[in-house]
């Protein structure tokens, strides 16, 4: 008989790592998920540890260990490992295993290899995450009874029943064991626990892209060098200087990036590619390649490997007026930063009592009626020739940028009136309406890129990603382009991921109408990306039928 009846100890955590191609691990070394518990065995305490470049080869590997925690000495746990390639659609699964688990015991899985995920990471890492998900649960076994002591609170709960004083000794051990159960449920119904877990690391990433113009590239001598530096918004990535100088009699094009000494400076990863770039603005020739800068404290040295020379520029005809353009692309990676645990889900029985919300005062419905009613209002926003009204206090607790301009030294700072130059007034009384109320009302697509993009400049987040979930939500044919063009605008990854999606569903249509010739006109580097994520999907989808 198992003890846990219907309610069998079971958990799942989804762990999403982003930026996962720029994980600047090398092998043996670890990233930790947050701890999570087993359901309703909620005293065994559970965690992920997840070696990226492997442990003694190139096979990612996944432990699951088990803590140090207050639950059974030993637990039978059976566990089985996915990576989630579409939410809610498909997972890759891998084996699954069933073992004994002590305090402080741990089980490796080996979960493919890291190359493999990179050349499939159309389809295994879309937006450059890796999700894993987990699912574990106590094996049932078929145990012998177990009689549970005889407490008083057993006693009493006995002769509530039989409504007799009752010696223990009268009691059959089946009888026990039942109304052990029935403690048990109503402990499980009293006190919900979780089940299911989502937790979130991201590797901390600066991304760089310029092109240098190097002029008067034939006068530089062998040996002679020029330079320039490479400074980043992040206070934890040092600056770089670049230097390219000619050597050999070939006149080989050296290029030398050197870390500059930083105090308190940490381990950190680059990936850089270069590439010499036509007088038609194209990739003449190109080099990527990855470095791990470990020295902390002091200056580092890189010498890129050498991939072109100026005789070779020189007859391509690539130096127009004697310049180099050479395109610059940088992914710096410094570091896992602290896991969260985002979202619980948990298990328990639906309550029987309901709360009316009308009976329930709100901030929301309160900011509603002081906006409404137009009450104290201490700003005024001048939109294309309109007056709206509005609170500070609102738009600063709503939109950083807004928060900026009144508290730093701003024009804005000492006025009352800000004038909005770039938002049309219909879509900036939709952008006031929801920092008052948090809701949105029915507006068509168009209307909505207009409020994304508003909601993107003054930074509402929420207002941001509530127009992104409606425009993933609601692209066809007639708008996908658009939003796609916006999704590429701002750098929303996601947004752009899913029009991406319904542009590359068989029979693949729209690509091939007048509206992406459109997009080819007006944005050609998105078009070439767009075209270059069609055929890498297709060939990953192809990979994985092999």
């Amino acid at each position: 008989m198992n003890m846990a009846g219907g309610y069998e100890a079971s958990a799942t955590i989804t762990w999403k790592i982003e930026n996962f191609t720029l994980c600047p691990l090398k092998r043996n070394v670890s990233l930790e998920s947050p701890s999570f518990h087993l359901g309703s065995l909620d005293k065994t305490e559970w965690q992920l540890i997840l070696y990226p470049k492997g442990k003694a080869d190139e096979s990612i590997v996944c432990d699951l260990k088990r803590n140090d925690d207050q639950g059974p000495g030993t637990v039978r746990i059976r566990c089985k490992f996915s990576f989630v390639i579409s939410p809610g659609v498909s997972e890759l699964e891998f084996k699954s295993s069933s073992q004994g688990y002590t305090r402080q015991q741990s089980t490796s899985h080996t979960l493919g290899t890291f190359s493999e995920l990179v050349k499939k990471k159309h389809v295994l890492l879309p937006g450059d995450v890796l999700t894993i998900r987990c699912r574990i649960s106590e094996e049932k076994t078929d145990d012998p009874l177990v009689v549970p002591k005889a407490t008083p609170a057993l006693k009493a709960l006995l002769d509530c029943l039989f409504d007799v004083k009752t010696d223990c000794s009268d009691i059959p051990a089946e009888l026990y064991a039942m109304s052990g159960q029935q403690v048990l449920d109503i402990k499980r119904k009293m006190f919900p626990y979780i089940d299911e877990y989502s937790a979130r690391t991201k590797f901390g990433v600066e991304k760089r892209k310029f092109t240098w113009p190097i002029r008067n590239i034939g006068l530089l001598g062998l040996g002679q060098k020029t330079s320039v530096p490479l400074a980043c918004t992040s206070k934890k990535v040092p600056v770089f200087v670049l230097s390219l100088f000619f050597k050999g009699t070939e006149e080989t094009a050296q290029i030398d990036i050197q870390k500059l000494t930083m105090k308190d400076s940490i381990p950190i990863y680059v990936v850089c590619r270069l590439a010499v770039l036509d007088a038609e603005g194209r990739e003449h020739v190109s080099s990527e390649k990855e470095k791990h800068f470990d020295s902390l404290n002091q200056a580092e040295m890189w010498s890129f490997p050498t991939f072109f020379n100026r005789k070779d520029l020189k007859d391509s005809k690539c130096l127009p007026n004697d310049i180099l353009q050479l395109s610059c692309s940088f992914n710096i990676s410094f570091g896992a930063e602290p896991p969260v645990m985002e979202e619980y889900h948990f298990t328990t029985i639906k309550s029987e009592t309901y709360t009316d919300p009308s009976d329930m005062g709100t901030m929301t419905r309160d900011l509603q009626s002081f906006y409404s009613e137009q009450k104290l209002f201490d700003v005024e926003l001048n939109v294309n020739g309109k007056t709206l009204q509005a609170h500070k206090a609102v738009l600063c607790s709503r939109s950083p940028v807004f928060s900026a301009m009144f508290e730093y030294d701003t024009t804005e700072k000492n006025t009352d009136a800000i004038k909005i130059p770039d938002v049309d007034v219909k879509t900036m009384k939709r952008m006031l309406a929801f920092m008052y109320t948090d809701s949105l009302e029915h507006i068509d697509c168009g209307g909505t890129m207009l409020l994304y993009s508003a909601a993107d400049k003054y930074q509402v987040l929420v207002l941001k990603r509530h127009c992104s979930s409606f425009l993933q939500s609601n692209i066809d044919t007639d708008n996908v382009f658009n939003i796609l063009v916006l999704a590429d605008m701002h750098q929303d990854e996601e947004l752009k991921m899913a029009a991406e999606k319904f542009l590359f569903e068989p029979p693949y249509e729209a690509l091939f109408s007048k509206q992406f010739e459109r997009v080819i006109d007006c944005s050609s580097t998105l078009a070439h990306s767009t075209l270059q994520r069609w055929i890498a999907k297709l060939k990953s989808d192809m990979a994985l039928n092999v």
